[in-house]
């Protein structure tokens, strides 16, 4: 997975976050209910809060999903089975 910021207020508020995936991550996101990055992106996922716009950008079908709303701040391990530890920096929806 990887991300991108979408349309920034200021440089600490963002309007909307585009996360990535493809076809082995995408049923994960769905299964388990959230968004996420590798650890060394935490920074980014802890910048989100709940209410805020989401969305999925599949980099095998080049389809964006959303919108979805953010249901928690991004930490941590919110799921830490989620896919396979990798990317541990999650955001539920």
């Amino acid at each position: 997975m990887e991300a991108e910021v979408v349309g920034t207020d200021t440089p600490d508020k963002l309007a909307g976050f585009i996360f990535m995936c493809n076809r082995m991550t995408k049923p994960e996101c769905y299964s388990y209910r959230v968004f996420a990055l590798p650890a060394g992106r935490k920074y980014i996922v802890e910048r989100i809060n709940p209410g805020m716009h989401l969305f999925l950008f599949d980099t095998d079908v080049k389809l964006l999903y959303g919108i979805y709303l953010a249901t928690s701040t991004g930490m941590l391990n919110i799921e830490p089975y989620a896919f396979g530890g990798r990317f541990p920096a999650q955001v539920s929806f």
